[in-house]
């Protein structure tokens, strides 16, 4: 598959937020809603004959605050009301945004339904906060209450379930959160590479700098950049003054270029992209399987998934499908997996990356399916991608497993200790068995008398 290279759609995503901030958008406004008619026409509309069944969206949290400060940060941790790693304002209207845009995209269309139906609808997220509120805030552009759903006429929001799991069991959507030591060993092998440690050697002077400014004790690498990145990115967006040593030419375009490369080789092989993005690939695999193959009613009235998660999660999924351009994936930019039945009632599979709040969602086409992927070969295609067991796959052995060897060893320790019992008391009935046997005989009396 082959994917634009969209780096400057961040800017372009990240300009228009800023300004939603402070007032409307009159011409970006307008813009976005010619774009999303031409997209909504172009995607629904062929020959009025091909049908949408079932929608899959992964899209990554909105605006936060800086997940980490760097030593030397000017800005600390209390710089931020809101705490380290939160959902701000402007990340609720991006999600708020993007709720409407699917509102727009998919119910002019007719495929779901204006109000909510917790049938058509599941939605699951990473139990992290600013993942939690993006959906939320997603969700409220998405479905409004309308007529009996009005539960208070000075509020335009319904509570809708958002379901998550811990962090350290989330293998779905969390790539950092549980264990997996076959990934660790991967990670590990990665910066030892010819591929890796080029990049290492090119921006050594650059890294040197940057670990000295930032006030690191340990050198910083590729894999470490995102340290310093991603909160100069976060201060820049929010207005606030980068340090000198930072306002240099060129330095933020090689500092980016760092970090892209840090999170590219977090999946650049097929066994990490795997281990990553193959469970959410395969769940959403089962979905429209389930959506195209099965009778049960659940099934067939369902509609549409949501995933709120991270940058990493979307590098993932698109890695797992050959399709990741290497480029940290934009504030609430989303995946769409769509599943369509043609004319004649093959079902097919269409993917769009939406990393931009002025244009269409781009088309992702595999280089050996059509835009149209059918979906056997869709399954096919990706089959190796999906882990069967993904604890398994990780290297771990299952506390299930652990548990059941341990009761197999204490019933067979009780069942040792019953056949020890029922056998000595055997022995002793059998004892007292053979005493009851011997009669009583009287003894001769040493008295001769008569």
């Amino acid at each position: 598959m082959s994917v634009p290279d969209h780096r400057s759609s961040v800017t372009v995503t990240l300009k228009r937020g800023r300004k939603s901030r402070g007032g409307a958008v009159s011409t970006m406004d307008h813009l976005m809603l010619i774009t999303m008619v031409l997209a909504i026409c172009s995607t629904f509309s062929v020959n009025g004959e091909r049908s949408l069944q079932l929608v899959n969206v992964l899209y990554r949290h909105g605006d936060r605050t800086p997940v980490d400060i760097y030593p030397s940060d000017p800005h600390k941790a209390d710089t931020w009301p809101e705490g380290l790693g939160q959902l701000t304002t402007h990340g609720m209207n991006m999600h708020y945004e993007l709720g409407q845009w699917l509102r727009e995209r998919y119910m002019k269309s007719g495929f779901l339904n204006e109000t909510y139906n917790r049938d058509a609808l599941h939605v699951r997220s990473t139990d992290k906060d600013r993942t939690l509120m993006s959906a939320e805030s997603d969700l409220s552009g998405l479905y409004p209450p309308k007529g009996n759903q009005i539960w208070n006429n000075g509020l335009t929001w319904m509570p809708i379930p958002v379901h998550t799991i811990p962090l350290d069991q989330d293998y779905l959507l969390k790539t950092n959160g549980p264990p997996c030591p076959r990934y660790d060993e991967l990670k590990k092998e990665t910066t030892t590479t010819k591929e890796y440690l080029a990049v290492q050697e090119r921006y050594k002077d650059f890294l040197k700098n940057l670990t000295i400014n930032t006030g690191f004790k340990e050198p910083l690498t590729v894999s470490d950049v995102y340290l310093v990145e991603d909160p100069l990115f976060v201060e820049r967006l929010h207005g606030f003054r980068w340090p000198d040593w930072a306002n240099v030419t060129g330095f933020y375009k090689d500092l980016k270029t760092v970090s892209d490369k840090g999170m590219y080789f977090l999946f650049n092989s097929k066994d990490k992209s795997r281990l990553k993005g193959g469970p959410l690939l395969g769940e959403i695999i089962e979905n429209m399987r389930n959506k195209s193959e099965t009778k049960d009613p659940m099934d067939l009235r369902r509609k549409f998934y949501m995933y709120s998660a991270h940058d990493t999660t979307v590098a993932a999924l698109l890695s797992a499908l050959g399709i990741y351009n290497g480029i940290q994936p934009p504030l609430a930019s989303c995946v769409i997996v769509e599943l369509w039945k043609e004319d004649d009632g093959e079902n097919t599979v269409n993917i769009l990356f939406r990393n931009d709040t002025t244009k269409a969602p781009y088309p992702l086409v595999n280089k050996n399916c059509k835009a149209s992927c059918p979906l056997g070969n869709f399954t096919m295609l990706t089959k190796d991608m999906v882990p069967e067991d993904i604890k398994a796959a990780c290297g771990i052995t299952s506390p299930f497993l652990s548990n059941n060897i341990s009761i197999i060893i204490l019933i067979s320790i009780v069942i040792g200790l019953l056949v020890v019992t029922i056998l000595t008391l055997i022995g002793v009935l059998i004892c007292r068995c053979r005493q009851s046997k011997i009669r009583h005989v009287r003894l001769q009396s040493d008295d001769t008398k008569a």
